[in-house]
């Protein structure tokens, strides 16, 4: 029997999380207040939008403030979906709406819980991307899955594109999510903690390339996963940075010291790997012929 749900609150911080509102208010969701944090680039974009007009915007330094969720029960929430949005949950925020807490992870669970997952993901040269909803508890990225999807990906795209993939199907399967849990048979898995891996959160310095351990493959990756507008993958030159963001897989049997620049006929910058050369098609300086590259 079909009990629509009402009251719920959107917790985001980034196009994630616009674009599964947009999605819920498109398809009628009654959608009672919008968290975000208090300093964040996104409002101007919630505030700006004809779609979002009406929403009850909320910008809040702490989530689990006492103020804060005394705020909240005056909404009664019925759900909460938490779109991009890292701030961990209390226990009272975690036990306020009736129906508990989605949460929108980029990555398969239990294989990559924590930080960045989409990005490792595509660090890791996994086949295919896999995003996952699950019903949020205490702990971090534990809960039950209650919605997955598995999309394609090619070598021609970067970690833009898989956002914008992630984003579309986020929104169509948190749908899907939402018409179970109002039909009153939405299906959980619960996860396998001998299968469990955390990942850490991505920082500006885990783009170094360490041309001596890393294939032309994994640096491959490591620039796809890291372009704009995430910070570049990058290596050292005379004591700087020179930020990589786009290279080229090569064929060419060449032998020589990782991190080692050279040019064929004209044609480069390449830069030996560990196991062979890779170009350089974009970086933030020209690299001249004969320069070493810090590992």
């Amino acid at each position: 029997m079909l009990v629509p749900l009402k009251n719920i609150v959107v917790f985001l911080n980034g196009n994630r999380g616009i674009d599964v509102l947009k999605s819920l208010i498109k398809n009628g969701k009654p959608i009672v207040a919008v968290v975000g944090p208090d300093k964040s680039e996104i409002w101007n974009l919630l505030q700006n939008d004809d779609l979002l007009k009406g929403c009850h915007f909320v910008r809040q330094r702490s989530v689990n403030d006492e103020k804060f969720l005394s705020v909240l029960q005056k909404f009664e929430p019925e759900l909460f979906i938490v779109a991009g949005f890292s701030e961990i949950f209390g226990e009272k925020l975690l036990d306020l709406p009736k129906f508990g807490t989605l949460n929108l992870h980029g990555g398969p669970l239990p294989k990559y819980r924590g930080g960045s997952p989409l990005n490792w993901q595509m660090i890791n040269d996994e086949p295919d991307i896999t995003i996952s909803i699950i019903q949020m508890d205490k702990g971090i990225d534990t809960g039950d899955v209650v919605g997955e999807k598995t999309f394609s990906y090619s070598d021609e795209e970067t970690i833009v594109d898989i956002h914008r993939k992630a984003n579309k199907h986020f929104s169509l399967l948190t749908l899907e999510v939402l018409e179970a849990l109002e039909n009153d048979n939405l299906q959980k898995r619960e996860q396998d903690e001998q299968q469990a891996s955390y990942w850490m959160q991505r920082k500006p310095h885990d783009g170094l390339i360490n041309w001596y351990v890393m294939s032309s493959r994994e640096v491959f990756n490591l620039v796809r996963a890291l372009a704009p507008p995430y910070p570049n993958a990058f290596t050292v030159l005379d004591g700087r940075p020179i930020h990589i963001s786009e290279v080229q897989e090569v064929d060419l049997d060449i032998i020589g010291t990782p991190g080692r620049v050279l040019f064929l006929r004209g044609k480069g910058p390449y830069v030996m790997c560990k196991d062979k050369c890779i170009l350089i098609k974009n970086a933030s300086e020209k690299i001249s012929h004969g320069v070493f590259l810090g590992s």
